[in-house]
């Protein structure tokens, strides 16, 4: 039965799933703690309350699916049923049918359940001893919520506040517009008085002072109008990019939900497999793009499903290897800069390398005299070959026979990468690097003839300048422009270094443009493009694959030396922001010139660290809690070593006054916001440096 209103439908939708994630997140403690008085209750009061909303709605199957949930939980808590583990997959049976029958309420699709059957079979109490029904492991769910986010109204409240800003912004540039004509005005007065003076009505010199005095007042207001279109044009880009930022936050969604996918996933398959796992899970807090969340689901369960299924043993082998018997797998998220990463790490056997290599062989897909000069991490990286695998049957656990390429392929669509660090005998990390939003891609643009192509920053090691680098350092480099195809340029001197699954190369291209963030739309007719973009002069930019670049450059590279000194961290440049997206942009920018960046997000804490540590330079944004830029940048001039440290103020809506009043605080440079994007950021350090 399908909810016919279509926003009852959007709240039942939003707070049943809510309601489901409680229980299995409930079940999963229970089963742990199954003598927990106060859990029992807490996961009995969910079921209540969804029972509740459902029957309110006329979901009689939820409803009674619910109640019965509450019948058994109900013996639990008066201690008449203990919950075993019989009886727990009893309630997952349960659970997984309400989630069907909530999909089937949302959609109207068919669920395919027999109620009555499960209702009866859910009646009939499990006896400590007796196999359970065999449950078949649940398939990852859907997101319900796909369409849907809850957002704080303070969050609405700023947005509504930008948007009035936004208005009054626009007002001021229809002010211009009438200022524009008066100057228009002026302008046909003065040419109407000198064809006067030029008929003789006039004496020279009368003409040529009055001709003085209207080139003065043209000139003042000419000067006027200049000023006030710069600083409208500033509050423009200051209020859009706060815009933006608060767009970006409200679209971030903690990885919470999207790590409980996983205990469940987990303890089902571990029964399936006869396998003793414990899973930890860490920085459920970082937040992301809700689509970005959305398509890693499918790369982190093939990961998990491999971790279970090739990368941890069984009890008996872990206790003949001197192991717990418990297996341990970790899932872990932080945020580095604008990357988003995620690392799935097991304690199990690791990597089998003669098993890969002998697979390698069978397959075609290197010659024993390649696998013999190839190191540890070349022949990891070749279980990321398409169809690879060192099984010989085909099972469901280990993807039927899909490869960890379609991993790679996934994250490589978000303009990611993917590593893959093995230790034998003691297990197994794969760590996934993306970009925490989907909407704009962080990229390094190059040019090479006469065409503008973008690399996704999260693949751009470093940058070298090849005439000044000395040699030392052993890496392999190709010629950016014979890959794409155009003339070779001997006397290009610029080098991208991409890294990524344990490969390394360094790129010459004729000319680095810069740092950007883009707005990609998808291609797909070339494995080597991915992308294209649009930029703001109208040019078009195509964004490289850096997988492909990489696999194409081992037709034709040659191998030379960077010094030592190339590679060591550049300038240290304290970064002091607290907004919560764009630090990230700022930082990659910074990053990719070179510099050592490291990043506070609280005035008072840059103020300490700047008292026990040496940077090179220091970039503020104006306001912050606890210390404003203008008041650290106060405090910095008063200390001796950092009396002639460049000290770099950015702001989002910047007027004279707040320009003067920065300069008059010390700062060597005040920058709005906008102009970080466009390259000054790093040309003013340059020069200051």
């Amino acid at each position: 039965m399908k909810i016919e209103d279509e926003e009852l439908r959007g709240i039942f939708q939003a707070e049943g799933s809510e309601s489901l994630e409680k229980l299995e997140q409930g079940l999963l403690a229970l089963e742990a703690r199954p003598d927990d008085s106060e859990l029992i209750e807490s996961v009995f009061r969910a079921a209540h309350s969804l029972k509740g909303s459902a029957g309110m709605l006329g979901v009689s199957s939820i409803e009674l699916l619910a109640h019965q949930f509450e019948d058994i939980l109900d013996l639990a808590r008066r201690g008449r049923s203990p919950l075993t583990s019989a009886v727990a997959d009893q309630l997952y049976q349960a659970l997984d049918s309400m989630r069907a029958l909530l999909d089937e309420a949302i959609t109207g699709k068919p669920s395919g359940i027999d109620l009555r059957a499960l209702l009866e079979s859910l009646r009939a109490p499990k006896v400590a001893g007796t196999a359970p029904a065999p449950l078949e492991t649940p398939a990852p769910r859907g997101d319900l919520n796909a369409h849907t986010i809850r957002v704080e109204t303070q969050r609405l409240d700023r947005l509504l506040e930008k948007v009035g800003d936004l208005v009054v912004t626009t007002a001021r540039a229809a002010l211009r517009q009438t200022e524009v004509e008066k100057l228009r005005e002026l302008l046909e007065q003065w040419q109407r008085e000198w064809r006067i003076g030029s008929s003789g009505s006039a004496t020279e010199e009368n003409a040529r002072r009055r001709d003085g005095l209207r080139l003065a007042q043209l000139s003042e207001a000419l000067e006027v109008v200049a000023r006030n279109l710069e600083d409208d044009r500033a509050r423009l880009a200051g209020i859009t990019e706060q815009l933006r930022d608060e767009i970006q936050e409200i679209r971030l969604l903690p990885l919470t939900g999207t790590f409980n996918l996983f205990p469940r996933l987990v303890r089902d398959l571990a029964q399936q497999e006869g396998k003793e796992i414990r899973l930890f899970l860490e920085g459920g807090e970082t937040t992301a793009d809700r689509r970005l969340l959305e398509k890693l689901k499918e790369p982190l369960i093939h990961l998990m499903r491999n971790a279970i299924d090739h990368g941890v043993e069984r009890p008996e082998r872990r206790r003949a290897a001197g192991k717990s018997s418990h297996a341990s797998i970790w899932l872990r998220a932080s945020r580095q800069a604008a990357m988003l990463q995620l690392e799935l790490s097991d304690d199990g056997a690791g990597l089998d390398l003669a098993a890969i290599s002998r697979r390698a062989l069978e397959q075609q897909l290197r010659t024993p005299e390649q696998l013999a000069r190839a190191s540890a991490g070349e022949i990891s990286s070749l279980i990321f070959a398409p169809g690879f695998s060192t099984r010989t049957e085909i099972s469901d656990l280990s993807g039927r026979g899909t490869g960890l390429d379609a991993v790679r392929t996934s994250v490589e669509a978000l303009n990611g990468t993917v590593e893959l660090e093995s230790r034998p005998g003691q297990g197994t990390t794969f760590r996934l690097r993306v970009p925490l939003t989907v909407s704009t891609t962080p990229v390094m643009i190059c040019r090479e003839g006469g065409h503008l192509y973008a690399l996704p920053l999260a693949s751009v090691e470093r940058t070298v300048d090849l005439h000044s680098a000395e040699q030392d350092l052993p890496l392999p480099l190709s010629s950016l422009a014979l890959i794409l195809g155009h003339p070779d340029q001997p006397g290009a001197r610029s080098c991208v270094i991409l890294h990524e699954q344990n490969r390394r190369c360094g790129f010459i291209s004729g000319q680095l443009v810069g740092v950007m963030e883009l707005v990609v739309k998808p291609l797909h007719e070339s494995p080597l493009v991915s992308g294209a973009s649009i930029l703001p002069e109208g040019s078009i930019c195509l964004l490289l694959n850096p997988g492909e670049l990489l696999q194409r450059s081992r037709e034709h590279a040659f191998s030379v030396s960077l010094r030592k000194e190339a590679v060591t961290p550049g300038k240290r440049i304290l970064l002091v922001e607290d907004s919560p997206i764009t630090p990230n942009f700022e930082h990659k920018i910074l990053e990719a010139a070179g510099y050592s960046v490291h990043l506070t997000r609280d005035g008072q804490e840059a103020w300490e660290r700047l008292q026990s540590e040496a940077f090179d330079a220091v970039v503020s944004d104006i306001e912050m809690p606890h210390l404003s830029g203008l008041e650290l940048t106060r405090r910095l001039r008063g200390l001796s070593r950092y009396r002639e440290v460049p000290v770099i103020l950015i702001t989002a809506l910047a007027s004279d006054t707040e320009r003067q009043g920065g300069l008059e605080a010390g700062a060597s440079a005040y920058l709005s916001k906008s102009s970080v994007e466009s390259g000054s950021l790093v040309r003013y350090l340059e020069r200051l440096l």
